[in-house]
């Protein structure tokens, strides 16, 4: 939300409108490998273990970029005709019902939340494991 330039679809690097899933922007990715950073550089203070602060901020980062993959391509996406507006809310703020315009019906924000943290955790682990 603080990017001046409009974010683009991870998927097809064409401009969408700000809050759209799978909306990127330089700025946001940037923070996100910042926000990983910091965590890795904590996980490798608290532990002295380098190694550690790699693998937590690979990913951190690499769960930001599949959350924004998963928002793209399989996440809900909705249509309200009354306000002309994308939503990912089958039911919009304004009261009317919205139409489905792509992804999977019954994947919402927080199953691709859920399911890019599990995505991370599995490969951190993996990661972890092959010392």
């Amino acid at each position: 939300s603080l990017s001046r330039t409009a974010p683009v679809n991870i998927t097809t690097w064409r401009r969408v409108p700000l809050g759209t899933s799978g909306g990127i922007s330089a700025l946001g990715t940037l923070g996100g490998l910042i926000g990983a950073a910091l965590v890795g550089f904590t996980a490798w203070s608290a532990t002295g273990d380098g190694r550690l602060g790699v693998v937590a901020t690979a990913t951190g980062f690499g769960g930001m970029m599949f959350d924004s993959l998963l928002g793209a391509t399989v996440q809900a996406k909705f249509f309200c005709d009354a306000c002309e507006a994308p939503t990912e809310r089958r039911r919009h703020h304004c009261g009317k019902n919205t139409r489905q315009i792509g992804g999977v019906r019954w994947i919402g924000n927080d199953w691709v939340n859920a399911a890019a943290t599990a995505a991370a955790l599995l490969a951190g682990w993996l990661l972890w494991r092959s010392r």
